[in-house]
């Protein structure tokens, strides 16, 4: 099959287009991995006769961190040679309204006085590569989501919750008709998580075994003379580290057709070394309806846990969680004002614990996909809800959201702030090469006594976009 010239330039127009239209303007998004994701999608279903493609994009935009006013430049580009797809972005802020007493430097000092800064320029950097009986990919970028097996362990983990330590990751994925490799590191410069999975399976049966650790799990916060926790010159919280270490193992059976309708009963069995085990007992659901065009999904999970197991133990929030738990005020209190690490708060688990997870999804082809979870667990984290969407329609305007809450249902805490998550993006283009963007985030940062507080970033920018 051959294209004329004229139509080898509209595709690499569109596939221009996509590209741009999934790549992240923020240094904070937490949709970046969504956008990554359908992009791949999109471009491999589109550039099967387009070997190469590439784009440069910036904006200026006005806005808030916290209770300043910030004025920010960003330039980007994306670009594809064959099985290699790279996206790279710098962002400068400079403050342009203060209200606070710092007065500090006019550029946000905070967004480059660590290596994993600079390395975080890098939005993704992919390659994969199927042999046939042997498919494999690498991924250097920013990881959101990022999970390992069944989630049991490691599920919807976000590189991007703290706004003065967002880092990229690696990913790594081998597959073969009986076997799998999966590996997860979360920050390629100086990583603390390391995850790996083996997996063996044979019609319908699969095996797998789990190994994860954070070789530097904060386990106590160094304090100053005034009794509050050290915060090092680079927002960064000063304390003590130690190895904790998880094994795995799961089984699971798979009844029906991958692309049609499949249902998944799995067990997970799982030991947080020295802080006791769990067992996951769970079914996953998929299927097709009206003619193949809206697929559904659906989770649900029972858990038991004992001597001091936290499922899930990292997720979403756990760059916060690992130095602070709570995120909010209800443990707090019922501790007498202590904030432990969340590598502490497992000897204040109950001896046995019960817990469930539901999860359900829907995608509708291209155009519209949401997914929704709620974790009820016992002890000091506390139940989890979450939320995401995504509209990528058309050319001319994309949205998507996302919403997470931990700690829902504590005393004092579900109409309140206290351990909430959120992201949003609204982009319109009105001509051709150019747009508006919308933007707005509640992370988490070290305030000046090294407590962990949300903080609301908010964005409204015009910029453009050229591709070959």
């Amino acid at each position: 099959m051959s294209f004329s010239k004229k139509e080898v330039f509209r595709k690499r127009v569109f596939v221009s287009f996509l590209s741009f239209f999934f790549f992240s303007f923020s240094l904070v998004a937490t949709k970046d991995a969504f956008a990554e994701k359908e992009k791949l999608e999109k471009t491999a279903e589109v550039e099967k006769t387009i070997l190469s493609w590439g784009e440069f994009a910036g904006d200026i935009g006005l806005g808030v961190i916290g209770s300043n006013i910030y004025t920010t430049l960003q330039v980007g580009a994306d670009i594809r040679e064959g099985d290699v797809s790279a996206g790279i972005q710098a962002a400068l802020r400079l403050k342009t309204v203060s209200f606070d007493e710092q007065r500090g430097s006019t550029v946000r000092k905070e967004d480059w006085d660590e290596p994993s800064d600079f390395a975080q320029m890098i939005r993704y950097l992919t390659y994969g590569k199927d042999l046939g009986f042997l498919s494999f990919g690498l991924n250097l970028g920013v990881l959101c989501p990022a999970g390992i097996g069944h989630g049991t362990l490691m599920n919807n983990y976000n590189s991007l919750v703290d706004l003065n330590y967002p880092h990229s990751g690696f990913q790594a994925r081998v597959r073969h008709k009986y076997f799998g490799i999966d590996f997860v590191m979360d920050d390629f410069v100086m990583p603390k998580i390391l995850a790996m999975r083996l997996e063996a399976g044979f019609k319908g049966f699969s095996f797998g075994l789990t190994g994860m650790m954070d070789i530097k799990a904060p386990s106590v916060a160094l304090l100053d003379e005034e009794g509050n926790r050290r915060v090092s010159n680079t927002r960064k919280l000063m304390v003590q580290t130690d190895t904790l270490g998880f094994v795995g193992y799961d089984f699971s059976y798979t009844f029906g057709n991958k692309k049609g309708f499949w249902i998944k009963p799995y067990v997970d069995n799982n030991w947080a070394v020295g802080h006791g085990g769990g067992l996951h007992a769970g079914v996953k659901i998929s299927g097709k309806l009206f003619s193949s065009k809206l697929r559904l999904t659906g989770r649900a999970e029972y858990r038991l846990g004992w001597n001091g197991y936290a499922p899930e133990y990292i997720d979403l929030f756990y760059d916060i969680q690992r130095y602070q738990v709570p995120l909010g005020s209800s443990w707090r209190e019922r501790r007498d004002g202590a904030v432990d690490t969340k590598l502490t708060s497992l000897s204040f688990f109950p001896s046995v614990t019960h817990g469930a997870k539901w999860e359900v999804g829907m995608k509708y082809e291209k155009l519209f996909w949401m997914r929704g979870a709620y974790n009820l667990r016992q002890g000091p984290l506390g139940d989890m809800a979450f939320f995401e969407v995504g509209v990528p329609y058309g050319r001319r305007w994309v949205f998507s959201g996302l919403v997470a809450k931990t700690g829902l249902f504590d005393k004092d805490t579900f109409a309140s702030s206290d351990g909430l998550l959120a992201g949003g993006e609204a982009r319109v283009e009105f001509l051709r090469n150019f747009y508006v963007l919308g933007q707005f985030r509640y992370l988490y940062g070290l305030n000046d006594t090294g407590i962990y507080t949300g903080i609301v970033l908010a964005n409204l920018a015009v910029g453009g976009r050229w591709g070959y």
